[in-house]
Formats: C-alpha cells, sequence, structure tokens
C-alpha cells in the first residue's frame, strides 16, 4: 500500500472513530460512488482495480455499514 493512501485510509478512520466526526456525520446522507460490483472478491482485489471494484461480500458488507440495517445483512 502505498504512504499517501495509507494517510488517507488512516486519516479517515481516524475521523470517523471520532466523537467529533461522528457528530459531524450524524444524520448525514451518504452518497455511494462504485465503478463495479465483480462476482467475486479476489477479483475485485487485483492490484489495476483495487480502487474502482469491489467483490458481493465486501459490498454487503459496506452496504451494512453505511445503513446499519440488520434485515439486509446476514
Amino acid at each position: 500500500m502505498a504512504i499517501k493512501q495509507l494517510l488517507k485510509r488512516t486519516s479517515g478512520w481516524l475521523y470517523l472513530n471520532s466523537s467529533m466526526g461522528r457528530n459531524q456525520l450524524h444524520g448525514a446522507g451518504v452518497i455511494l460512488m462504485l465503478h463495479r460490483v465483480l462476482s467475486n472478491d479476489r477479483a475485485a482485489d487485483l492490484p489495476h482495480r483495487n480502487e474502482l471494484c469491489v467483490g458481493p461480500k465486501a459490498f454487503e458488507h459496506l452496504l451494512c455499514g453505511c445503513v446499519g440495517i440488520s434485515i439486509a445483512c446476514r
């Protein structure tokens, strides 16, 4: 993982898990933009697709985390 990507990921994680970040995002809408959901996670993890694609398990995990609905999540 490139250092720039690691710094972005870490700063995003810190923001989302801080009380300030949670307060600012509480009740805010979310727009999820993906280029492609592939048929399996392994294909989505290939280096040339890494930032543009997700697999079905990762997509389900992402939706369950964003929406917080346990009905759609197994």
